[in-house]
């Protein structure tokens, strides 16, 4: 009886809409019907005042953590308090004297983070690799995307693999965690329809190229090989990935040694590229470079090598051909370096906690990687020298430096 009270007590605390009130009182307008047509503080700093607008965010962000105050004051406990503030978030977006119809509560939904976090983090360890490389990742987005407009995108699903990571860690938390993930659920969808809505993101044909095609889409599944291979033996992954890359070897040899055959593949739009017409695939060239980083590395160094050229090359492709102004060599572009880089060190960073490696070690060996990517543009196949050169970087400066 008492939580209901207090999810009560949240709803109504959350329904009272300073910018609804704003608007009518200085416009004498429903602020929904003007600017963003959304009852929140950024509306009105933009169209009504910046006063207005100061006063709406600070209550807006400061309904969820009073709801929960309230809560815990009557004595709901520790974490239930925070339907509390899940109750301020409904009463802000659907409050019941404005036909449901309010705002869209990330102000509130961002306090109700910044609340989950620091009771998460009083019990369980700040995770400050993980967070340190997506620190980069975002710094280097903005500078990539000076607009900010894939932010989010890009970022958010980072920050739930982080969560994830934490939840797998730290069962007895779940609540917490599932409520940080929940918010930032909520706060994609939004950011997601505000890029649709307002056609923020306009993807090149160079992009969709790159993007479109099945294999590049289908490049995240490749991490199904360092998930193997942790969990099965050398011997297993090896057997794998040799039968595979033998095949494809076959089909490589027997195409380019008869025009008709390859005239006939060429015919199945998507099954190569078109550079492939008088070489082996990229493919061939990847499975051959992940047998090889595995037959002649320490495991996490294998499946650190593995995971750069995984993830590294899709957000090079992406940003590469979405952003790319400051060209280096060739199609090689600074943009699509610093892209390069930084997923290479978040990725490397969240498979790289769980083998204890060094963040440091990681920083040096994602450089390496992005370097290696640069450079293939003198007629190597990226897809064949990063996890073998990364991983042979990795090895020489852990044996050298000590880190």
């Amino acid at each position: 009886m008492i939580l209901f009270l207090s999810i009560l007590i949240g709803y109504l605390l959350g329904s009272i809409n300073p910018a609804y009130f704003f608007g009518w009182l200085l416009k004498h307008q429903d602020i929904r019907t003007f600017g963003t047509k959304n009852a929140g503080g950024t509306n009105v700093l933009k169209n009504i005042g910046i006063a207005p607008g100061i006063i709406t965010i600070i209550y807006d962000l400061l309904k969820g953590v009073l709801a929960i105050f309230i809560a815990w004051k009557l004595g709901v406990h520790d974490p239930w308090y925070l339907l509390a503030g899940l109750g301020a978030f409904l009463g802000h977006v659907f409050p019941f004297y404005l036909n449901f119809r309010g705002g869209q509560g990330v102000a509130v939904l961002m306090s109700l983070f910044f609340f989950s976090s620091v009771k998460l983090f009083l019990v369980i360890s700040f995770p400050w690799q993980e967070f340190s490389a997506l620190v980069v990742v975002v710094l280097s987005l903005l500078y990539i995307a000076y607009k900010g407009d894939v932010l989010g995108l890009a970022t958010i699903p980072l920050l739930w693999l982080i969560l994830i990571k934490l939840l797998i860690l730290n069962p007895a938390s779940w609540f917490y965690i599932a409520v940080i993930i929940a918010i930032f659920i909520y706060i994609f969808v939004i950011n997601v329809s505000i890029i649709k809505k307002e056609g923020i993101v306009h993807l090149k044909d160079h992009t969709k190229n790159e993007m479109l095609h099945w294999r590049t889409i289908a490049r995240p599944l490749a991490i199904l090989i360092p998930i193997i291979y942790i969990y099965t033996s050398k011997e297993v992954i090896l057997w794998i990935l040799g039968i595979l890359g033998l095949i494809l070897i076959i089909v490589d040899l027997a195409r380019l040694s008869n025009q008709g055959i390859n005239l006939l593949l060429f015919r199945f739009k998507g099954v190569f590229k078109e550079k492939e017409r008088l070489r082996f695939s990229s493919l061939t060239y990847f499975i051959l470079a992940n047998f090889l980083a595995i037959l002649l590395f320490e495991r996490q160094i294998a499946i650190l090598a593995i995971t750069f050229i995984i993830f590294g090359d899709l957000a090079a492709k992406f940003f590469g051909a979405q952003y790319s102004k400051r060209f280096i060599f060739g199609e090689r572009s600074l943009e699509g370096f610093l892209a390069y880089f930084s997923f290479c060190l978040f990725f490397g960073v969240y498979v790289g906690t769980i083998f204890g490696i060094s963040f440091w070690l990681v920083a040096l060996g994602a450089l390496a990687a992005a370097l290696i990517d640069l450079f293939s543009v003198f007629g190597i196949d990226d897809n064949f020298t990063v996890a073998l050169l990364s991983g042979g970087a990795l090895e020489a400066i852990r044996f050298f430096i000590k880190i």
